[in-house]
């Protein structure tokens, strides 16, 4: 019975032995634990240090060459906001932030699926458009956009 039982378990998926010892898993570790590795350290580095008040982070190039500002400009002190839970405060540095993120967990999931692989493109297509906008209004300099500006 007990033989008959595993084997059930293994037709439907769920052997976890082989599934733990398969290389792709073993791959899929060794491919991301750098990655994860330098996200807790940029995320560390945000918490402790902040953008306004050191120099540690660089300026922005098209701001200093073109004296405009990009749509990312902002960025690093919002993410700052961010990580301490001031959400308003990282809104008013960069309005455009709260769309990447949620544009770019999109793209991710959809990218997940083989059904819905084609939306990526889309989900990317609308957030270079929306950056093209949003850098528009941000240096529009007129009264009810100016709340864009860093």
């Amino acid at each position: 019975n007990s033989t008959r039982f595993m084997s059930r378990i293994k037709k439907a998926g769920f052997d976890l032995i082989s599934a733990a010892n398969s290389r792709s898993v073993l791959k899929r570790t060794k491919m991301y634990g750098p990655w994860v590795l330098l996200f807790t350290l940029a995320l560390g580095a945000l918490w402790r240090l902040d953008p306004a008040k050191t120099q540690l982070y660089p300026g922005c190039p098209w701001l200093v060459v073109t004296g405009l500002y990009c749509p990312g400009c902002g960025g690093v002190r919002a993410l700052h906001a961010l990580v301490h839970g001031r959400v308003v405060e990282a809104v008013g540095y960069n309005a455009f932030l709260p769309f990447l993120f949620a544009g770019i967990t999109g793209a991710v999931v959809a990218g997940r699926f083989r059904k819905a692989q084609h939306i990526v493109f889309f989900i990317l297509a609308f957030l270079c458009v929306l950056a093209i906008v949003f850098a528009i209004a941000r240096n529009s300099g007129s009264a009810p956009l100016d709340f864009l500006a860093p």
